[in-house]
């Protein structure tokens, strides 16, 4: 499972061109000349203009997600709210563009119809988005009573990107009074659909509108409902996919206060992620797993053993491949995960040098092509920007994915999610700064070590936008321990000391008969061994751990 890079160059040139000029007077053939691309590589990834719309859908379900998971505390119409500001934000730049296709989306015949065979998963992951917004509201209905609500918010959208963009005058006021009167709307909508259900508010509107048999017409508004908005589906695959996924989350890295989510996850865990497993499932692919992870060794000498990945990467890496094997047990095609490796994204920030950082992947990929471990793939931001120099490669990637210091302050402000995150790395830079540089007082270690963790933030999201782009469809793992209803799964890759400590930032030690991760600090304070595999530092075991020397009289 490798990125396709030249399809996203393509998209980027042709959204360009078609914001420019008009999507009807470029074709395929202007795209390929301004991407340096020979037509048959274009029509190899886009054999006709819609597959680029199709896939400008996927960018805008991968930050619609994103939002999902960060929608504040609120009522069902004030999440709502919430979400379809920030997407109507996020469709303004292309307004133009969907102007002019709207024909064609609102065909279910066309290849960019929304309600269309083509649009199936994203429809599916558009439903997990409102699943998860119903579930997550302070007014919540049970769950039986979650899917029509879910179809109701699927259509109010709709309605509201339709007058959108019908809009010619740009006007703010048309867009609040829009999104006011689709709040209040589905304000009353849940509580009739609570009290009476969804066919009898189906009914009674039919009734005022004077049909004569409003409980036939409620019958066939459920069945156009079930059609279009549910994709068809293997109910076999379906149920599989969640066992998939369960298995999976036993291994969560989770924040404090995931309470029951930790040992059952709940509707809400599942929601994100479960249409993702069934699409693979129902394509009869592997189940496809990204995870930002993996950059270099620490430069903290009291953490790590130096720059080379050991038995801590070794073990970490292994316990990955077990899961892959784990999902083939139960799901032949198995399970495909690239580890996206950060290092080079923000080196400088964390005092590594980009030297370094190479040694260190050439090692990892020799490690995991040594070791047979089949189902893991290494890619970085050498990979996306080949050939230039590695500040280059970092200000491109700032320059296009980057948000600004102050949206990332005020987010960390008022999600106790991305507070959680900041206060662990915050730790981590603290400590390797104060052990950098001993003449800081600690006040000002803190200072400067805040404005360092704000970096990593920035510049790790900024990565985490890209490996969204190019593995839309993927799985999204994460090192750091998440929130259970999150659109990334924390993943633990062994036993440690600490829930924020990675093979990176700390060592192997053997101990009462298992490995665990700990700093190297901490192992020495302990009196353990440090044991030395082909000339190389490995990793720490405890004095009993010990095998004899070899009787050599």
């Amino acid at each position: 499972m490798q990125p396709d890079l030249v399809a996203r160059e393509l998209l980027t040139t042709a959204l360009g061109l078609f914001q420019q000029r008009g999507y009807a007077q470029v074709d395929l053939s202007e795209i390929a000349t301004a991407a340096e691309c020979s037509l048959d590589q274009l029509y190899l990834r886009f054999p006709r203009k819609e597959a680029l719309i199709l896939s400008l859908y996927d960018r805008t379900l991968q930050q619609l997600q994103l939002l999902a998971a960060d929608a504040p505390n609120g009522t069902v119409p004030e999440r709502f709210e919430f979400l379809m500001r920030n997407l109507l934000g996020m469709l303004k730049p292309n307004r133009p563009l969907f102007r002019h296709l709207l024909p064609a989306m609102l065909d279910p015949d066309s290849r960019l119809g929304v309600l269309g065979p083509a649009t199936d998963r994203i429809r599916l992951e558009v439903q997990g988005v409102y699943t998860l917004l119903v579930l997550g509201a302070t007014d919540a209905p049970s769950p039986e009573q979650t899917k029509p609500l879910v179809e109701l918010l699927y259509f109010a959208h709709l309605g509201l990107i339709f007058l959108f963009l019908q809009d010619q005058r740009d006007n703010d006021a048309f867009l609040e009074n829009n999104l006011a009167l689709a709040c209040d709307l589905i304000g009353i909508a849940r509580q009739t659909i609570l009290r009476q259900g969804q066919s009898w508010l189906t009914g009674k509107l039919a009734q005022l509108a004077g049909f004569p048999n409003p409980t036939l017409l409620a019958d066939r508004v459920e069945r156009l409902v079930q059609d279009y908005i549910h994709p068809p589906h293997d109910s076999t695959h379906f149920s599989e996919a969640e066992h998939l996924l369960r298995q999976l989350f036993r291994y969560r890295r989770l924040q404090p206060g995931a309470d029951a989510c930790q040992t059952n996850p709940c509707p809400k865990c599942l929601a994100l992620h479960l249409p993702r497993v069934q699409q693979a499932m129902h394509e009869g692919r592997p189940i496809p797993l990204v995870l930002p992870a993996f950059p270099a060794k620490s430069a903290n000498l009291s953490k790590v053993l130096g720059p080379l990945p050991d038995l801590s990467e070794e073990l970490a890496l292994r316990f990955l491949q077990q899961r892959c094997d784990e999902i083939a047990e139960t799901y032949e095609p198995g399970a495909e995960l690239v580890i996206c490796s950060d290092g080079r994204v923000f080196s400088d920030v964390v005092a590594v040098q980009d030297e370094a950082v190479t040694e260190y992947r050439l090692k990892l990929i020799d490690m995991i092509e040594r070791i047979g471990l089949t189902s893991l793939q290494v890619f970085d931001l050498d990979d996306v920007r080949p050939g230039e120099d590695y500040p280059t490669m970092r200000a491109w990637l700032m320059d296009t994915y980057g948000e600004p210091l102050e949206t990332l302050e005020a987010r960390t402000r008022t999600h106790p999610h991305h507070q959680q995150i900041f206060n662990g790395i915050h730790r981590f830079m603290f400590e390797d700064l104060a052990e950098r540089d001993p003449t800081l007082s600690r006040t000002q270690a803190r200072k400067q070590s805040k404005a360092l963790a704000y970096e990593v933030i920035r510049r790790s999201n900024a990565w985490s936008a890209l490996v969204g782009e190019l593995f839309g469809s993927a799985l999204r793992l994460s090192i750091h321990p998440q929130s259970p209803h999150h659109d990334k799964i924390g993943i633990l890759l062994g036993d440690a000391d600490d829930l924020w400590l990675t093979p990176w930032h700390g060592v192997a030690l053997l101990e009462a008969d298992r490995f665990r991760l700990t700093r190297r600090a901490r192992a020495e304070q302990l009196g353990a061994n440090l044991i030395y595999r082909q000339q190389q530092p490995s990793h720490f075991e405890l004095a009993a751990q010990v095998d004899p020397p070899e009787h050599t009289g």
